[in-house]
């Protein structure tokens, strides 16, 4: 075998292993961020939404396209999918939610529930 066939199929392979491991289970990861000296959590979530999900949050890729409706609590331009260029994956707010504090004040709390639907390339 030549170096370029055997690079090819050991590539090849990998890749092949990985998709199959990455379909066979279930992968969730979960995360809660705090963040301290937020007087607003619904402001902080809203202008999360603005900066990553409507305008790509920085990364050196294209903007992501907005896909379905707008989300209210995203401010006007966030939608409930977008879709990025490259690597052609879906992404999707499942749901948000808000809890107001104890004493009166504003919200305590904003949450929102992320979902990648689909991890790019050929899926």
């Amino acid at each position: 075998r030549t170096l370029y066939q055997s690079t090819t199929e050991f590539t090849i392979g990998t890749a092949a292993r990985t998709v199959a491991e990455a379909l066979e289970v279930p992968r969730i990861l979960s995360l809660n961020a705090t963040l301290d000296g937020i007087a607003d959590p619904i402001e902080a979530r809203r202008e999360w939404l603005e900066f990553v999900w409507a305008r790509g949050g920085g990364l050196p890729i294209l903007p992501p396209i907005p896909v379905g409706r707008v989300l209210p609590e995203g401010g006007g331009s966030a939608r409930r999918s977008i879709l990025r260029i490259p690597p052609l994956l879906t992404e999707s707010i499942v749901s948000t939610s808000s809890s107001s504090s104890t004493t009166g004040g504003p919200s305590s709390v904003a949450e929102l529930v992320y979902q990648l639907d689909k991890p790019g390339w050929t899926t």
